[in-house]
């Protein structure tokens, strides 16, 4: 049967909304390629990541010789460094920040990224001090590129376990309090 469009009934069917890395990929391209790099540093799946540190806190929660350290690095403004040094400038010092990260991290570090801002780095055997020691040289990471007043810019968040535990119980939990200390 054949219906004039005046006779029918209009009625939604789906209603979409752009994500963040949608707007940013319409300002830059395809951006998943700027945020990439920043996955071949230990990477591991974020179920993966979540399920380590639930087994590394309950191991030192028994054995209280046991320890590690997570940071979380929040990336604050890449959308902006799209759009004042350009797509191919901004991947080349995304490139450099994740050469530099790789340094830093030792071969039983493991890396996820939970979001394209949110990258967390596991310190089995780390404790602070000793973690201070990285956070700091990932916080001399900011100085690179710097053109005038364009450059990277990240918070980070740290903690140390068991010390650092208070009354957390898992790896959710946990990082949801680091994720409130990035913002």
């Amino acid at each position: 049967a054949w219906n004039r469009p005046d006779d029918l009934i209009p009625r939604q069917v789906y209603a979409y909304a752009i994500t963040a890395e949608g707007r940013l990929a319409a300002k830059a391209g395809d951006i998943r390629d700027i945020y990439s790099t920043l996955d071949d540093m230990n990477y591991v799946q974020p179920e993966y990541f979540k399920a380590l540190v639930d087994w590394l806190l309950n191991v030192s929660q028994r054995h209280t010789e046991e320890y590690f350290s997570i940071v979380g690095i929040r990336l604050l403004n890449v959308s902006l460094l799209v759009d004042k040094l350009g797509r191919v400038k901004a991947m080349e010092l995304m490139d450099e920040v994740a050469e530099r990260m790789r340094a830093l991290l030792r071969g039983t570090d493991i890396t996820t990224r939970t979001n394209e801002r949110d990258i967390w780095i596991l310190l089995p055997k780390t404790s602070c001090p000793d973690c201070n020691v990285v956070l700091t040289r990932i916080r001399e990471l900011q100085d690179l590129g710097r053109d005038g007043d364009v450059h990277l810019e990240f918070n980070q968040s740290s903690l140390s376990l068991p010390e650092d535990a208070g009354e957390v119980t898992g790896a959710e939990q946990l990082m949801a309090l680091m994720v409130s200390n990035m913002k």
